[in-house]
Formats: structure tokens, C-alpha cells, sequence
């Protein structure tokens, strides 16, 4: 910069806003006006001091052209120190990165001003845009893509929060590259981008190399790699590639994983196993043996799949229920079995805090990110807070269908089964002897979220117990059937009579 002048076409003398370039072009940053001078060029205005002389190099980075870092204002304190300008939403220059390649990387940064996207200045016409994790990157990027393309970088995480501000900017360009560094956090960062720029339009390049300047230094092509660009999804709408790569994921976690229940009964009820992404209802009247019955489930879901189960108890604590597992696994013969503990302690866990919902999903998500859990147990459902409140009950329950049992594969969340234990309400006073649909409380609070419902059906009197479909399971061919069981009060054990359509 020369010299700051008065614009005429917005003639505002009070600020100076035309700004005058060595080779004889000018340009005002309030109202557009542009002056033409020897070569073309693109400048950045002054709102804060602009210092150094322009950089013609960037260190260890020597593929980088003097024209490139000349089109994004880029100066320099020494040929070790670059500086890096930034402007806002307004055009304003807002701050100065200050990069010292003598130091070591960490220490290489000092900012005046505040932290904002770089390159917002350099404006070709363009309908494309591509994003950058640094600044060099981008100045790199824009030596390949000339006017094809205007190229931004985000100078930080804080930064990338910084794009929601651009909105009325990013829906001139029809198309938006994200090109980030390939190690793990340029991945994250993609993520945190994502969340401020409309994904209809979004694409995101993987770099065949770390980063721009690398490859470019290396004699590479970064454009090469946008030809395998892909596109970013809205959500809720699947299709094409998305959908081939998310259902491959999906077989595999859900067939390799499928859960043998011990009972060749229930086994067939549940179309094979129980599998993950499944939400089964197991509903009974209140004292008939649901929890004992399962109890043996979670027993033999851990036992005969090796994987881990989470007990959600609102009913006993966690002692009593260790208690029961032990009774269990030494067949009513001991309550105290030391090795049978140890097994108990490295198979089961026990959450009873149960003071709220959102209590309950953090210590599920725990158990499925640290643990590696398979299978969830509620046990009761009802007791659960704002159960009775059926409107917040039916929020629950299709939570724990689409957000439990689902698993993210952003979050790294692999799907889980579900078991929820739910008491039947009276009808007139009385428990009827067949149960329906009609008697789970609530309604189709539950029966509409839950992906499979089983009734749980016998008097106090007698051992013999008929579990029988209410509801099929979603996925898998089951049949609607029912199979019988018997307790043994002394072995602890409900144990498998017939099975009958």
C-alpha cells in the first residue's frame, strides 16, 4: 500500500477508504469502486496498520509463488516471518497472524486483532469456494485454482465458528470444497466446519498427502485429488454411495452380532437372536418373575456371546443385583462364590442412580464407548422419572429406539440390543389373564417406539411361564408364536418347555 485517498464514487472523506497500490491500482473496500492498474490484483484494506514488506517466499515451502502470496497480502517482518491478514464480514481488516518459522511450531503464532478467516479478500467471481485449514494452504490452493475459484482458511478451531457469520457469502458458490490436512485433526476439524456450511453443497477432498504445501513441494497436484471429492449428505437423505457404505456397515454389525438368548423359544420368536438396533418390551403383570426371567437373559446373553451387559435397575441396587447373578451362575448353591463374583464383576454392569432419563443415557453411552456393552436392561421401565407423564414417556422410548439401539457412526457408537421391562396396568381392578396391547400402560407411548413387544404371562401360583408375541421384531423373520418356561425356586433358573405356534 501507498497511500489512502478519498473513494470518489462513495466519496466518504471522513474515513479515506480508497487504497492506493504501488503498481497504480486502487480499491475501495466500502462501496467496491476499483481502479485498474498494471497487473491485476488482489488487496486487502486497512482498518489496522498494515506493516513488512511483501513476502515472496514461504519458508520450507518454496514451491509457493511470489504472485500467490502477493494476491492474498501476505507481508513479511524478516524471511523467516510472515504475516498474514485477515478481514471480516465487512471487509475490514480485523487482524494479523504473525508466523515465526525459526521457532518451533507451537510457538510460531502471535495474533492482532481477533481470529477470522483468511481470504475473504481475494474475490474472483466464482461459483466454487475451497476451504483450507491454514493459511499457506490456502495461498497454495489458490496458485493452482487461479480465478476458478475463491480459496478461504481457517486459522483455528475457534475460526471455524467464525463461518456461521457467512452466511449471505457462501450462497453465492454453488459448490463448496472443504480441503483439510489428512492427519486426525484436520479430520476433526472437517467435522466442526460441517456444522456451519450448507451440506447441499459441500464436498470433501481427501488429500493423497498431508497437506497443500506438501504435496505442491513434492511436486503433487492437490487438484488431482478433488476428482474423488465426495459429497456431503444432508442426514436425512440417503442415497447412492452413502447408502451402499452404511448398509455394508450395518450387516456387519448387526448379523455378526446377533445375541443367542439360551432359549431356542425366544431365539425364534426374535427371528433368529437378539440383535442389535432391536428394542424388545417384555411386559407382565406386577410379581410374576419378569426381572428374574430377565436376569437369566442378561446371564446368558453375557455368558454364551462374551460380550458385556448394563443393568439399569429402579428396583434393587446394585449389590441385590450382583446377589441374584451369583445365585444364578453358581445355581442357587452360593451368594458369597468368590470366582462367580469376579465373573459378575467382568461381565455385568449396574447402574441404579436413576434420578432422570438423561442419567441413564450418559452411563449407556459410557458403558457402550468404554465398556463395549451389547445389551441394555431396564428394569423397570415405569419407574423410570416422568413415566407416568406418557408424552415424555413416548419421547423416551423412541430415543432409546433411534438413539440407543441405533448407535452413531459419527459418535463411534456401535448399535446395542434393548430390554425393557415394563409392569401391565389392571383393567376394572383386576390383571386380565391374557395380556394385550391395551394393557401396558401408557398405550402406544411404548408400543409404537419399541421395535419388538413379548408378554410375560402366568399366575404367582404356578412355575410355568408363556412368553408370547405382541408385536414382531422389526428386522429377521419371526413368527408370531409363543414357548413356555418353568422357574426352579431352587436352581434360580427359568428353563425352556416346548415352543408352539
Amino acid at each position: 500500500m501507498v497511500k489512502r485517498e478519498q473513494c470518489p464514487q462513495c466519496l466518504d472523506s471522513g474515513h479515506d477508504n480508497l487504497i492506493m497500490y504501488e503498481d497504480g491500482h486502487a480499491h475501495c473496500f466500502a462501496c467496491g469502486y476499483h481502479q485498474a492498474g498494471s497487473e491485476p490484483s488482489h488487496t486487502t484494506p486497512s482498518t489496522v496498520k498494515l506493516y513488512g514488506t511483501p513476502a515472496f517466499v514461504i519458508p520450507n515451502h518454496p514451491s509457493v509463488t511470489p504472485a500467490a502470496l502477493e494476491e492474498f497480502g501476505v507481508m513479511c517482518e524478516s524471511p523467516t516471518v510472515l504475516l498474514f491478514y485477515s478481514v471480516g464480514v465487512d471487509n475490514e481488516l480485523i487482524s494479523c497472524k504473525r508466523r515465526d518459522y525459526n521457532l518451533p511450531k507451537k510457538q510460531v503464532i502471535r495474533m492482532t486483532g481477533v481470529n477470522a478467516i483468511f481470504g475473504l479478500n481475494r474475490q474472483t467471481g466464482a461459483d466454487v469456494l475451497i476451504i483450507c485449514e491454514g493459511e499457506p494452504d490456502a495461498v497454495g490452493m489458490a496458485q493452482c485454482v487461479g480465478n476458478n475459484a475463491d480459496v478461504w482458511a481457517i486459522p483455528g478451531a475457534s475460526a471455524t465458528e467464525y463461518l456461521s457469520k457467512l452466511g449471505h457469502r457462501l450462497q453465492q458458490y454453488k459448490t463448496i470444497y472443504i480441503v483439510f490436512d489428512s492427519d486426525t485433526d484436520g479430520k476433526a476439524a472437517v467435522d466442526r466446519a460441517l456444522t456451519h456450511l450448507p451440506e447441499y453443497k459441500v464436498k470433501v477432498v481427501t488429500l493423497s498427502g498431508k497437506d497443500v504445501c506438501e504435496m505442491l513441494d513434492a511436486g503433487l497436484n492437490p487438484l488431482d485429488d478433488f476428482y474423488t471429492a465426495k459429497a456431503v449428505e444432508n442426514s436425512s437423505v440417503v442415497t447412492g454411495e452413502t447408502l451402499i457404505e452404511a448398509y455394508l456397515k450395518y450387516q456387519e454389525s448387526t448379523q455378526c452380532q446377533g445375541f443367542d438368548t439360551g432359549y431356542p423359544g425366544l431365539n425364534n420368536l426374535l427371528g433368529g437372536s437378539l440383535k442389535p438396533t432391536e428394542v424388545v418390551l417384555l411386559v407382565g403383570h406386577t410379581g410374576r418373575g419378569k426381572s428374574t426371567f430377565a436376569t437369566n437373559l442378561a446371564y446368558n446373553v453375557a455368558h454364551l456371546n462374551s460380550t458385556k451387559v448394563l443393568w439399569v435397575s429402579t428396583e434393587m441396587n446394585y449389590e441385590q443385583m450382583a446377589q441374584k447373578f451369583i445365585e444364578l451362575d453358581t445355581r442357587g448353591q452360593s451368594s458369597n462364590d468368590l470366582d462367580s463374583l469376579r465373573w459378575v464383576a467382568d461381565n455385568i454392569l449396574f447402574f441404579n442412580d436413576v434420578k432422570s432419563m438423561e442419567q441413564i443415557e450418559k452411563a449407556v453411552f459410557y458403558s457402550i464407548s468404554v465398556h463395549n456393552i451389547g445389551l441394555v436392561v431396564v428394569d423397570v421401565l415405569n419407574k423410570v422419572q416422568k413415566m407416568r407423564d406418557w408424552k415424555e414417556a413416548s419421547v423416551f422410548v423412541d430415543r432409546i429406539t433411534s438413539v440407543w439401539a441405533q448407535g452413531s457412526p459419527r459418535d463411534k457408537r456401535p448399535p446395542v440390543a434393548v430390554l425393557l421391562v415394563c409392569h401391565t396396568g389392571k383393567t376394572d381392578g383386576r390383571f386380565r389373564e391374557h395380556i394385550t396391547l391395551d394393557d401396558i400402560g401408557g398405550g402406544t407411548s411404548y408400543s409404537q417406539g419399541v421395535t419388538c413387544i413379548l408378554s410375560f404371562m402366568g399366575t404367582v401360583d404356578n412355575p410355568i411361564r408363556t412368553i408370547a408375541t405382541l408385536k414382531k421384531p422389526r428386522m429377521g423373520k419371526a413368527p408370531v408364536g409363543s414357548f413356555q418356561l418353568e422357574y426352579s425356586p431352587e436352581f434360580c433358573v427359568y428353563s425352556e418347555l416346548d415352543y408352539m405356534r
